[in-house]
């Protein structure tokens, strides 16, 4: 460096104090803002989790569901088969009724 280095100016007490302050007031200033996007942050981080979880829920009852469902169409089709075997077996039945009352009033005509 030359022999003539710049040193700082010596400032009065009041313009440090002034300097200081204004420093200070940026900080907090900054530390503010960056405290409400942490909080805006952690409230967001907190929401994603909610719905998450609510996602999950409705997907597990929605299988839950799904499940039943199947399950009752099953049923159904049981009940239906049974309904049809149930009319076929009327059906014979009610022929073979009708063959015994036709052989026993031929029976009892004569």
């Amino acid at each position: 460096m030359s022999t003539k280095e710049k040193t700082p100016k010596k400032e009065s007490p009041s313009v440090l104090r002034a300097k200081a302050k204004k420093a200070e007031r940026s900080r907090d200033s900054w530390k503010e803002k960056n405290h409400e996007r942490y909080e805006e942050t952690k409230a967001l981080k907190a929401r994603m989790e909610e719905i998450r979880t609510s996602r999950e829920r409705w997907k597990q009852d929605h299988e839950k569901k799904a499940a039943e469902v199947l399950l009752k169409e099953n049923l159904l089709k049981a009940v239906e088969e049974q309904l049809i075997k149930a009319n076929v077996d009327k059906e014979r039945i009610e022929r073979e009724l009708n063959d015994f009352k036709k052989k026993l009033s031929k029976t009892s005509i004569h």
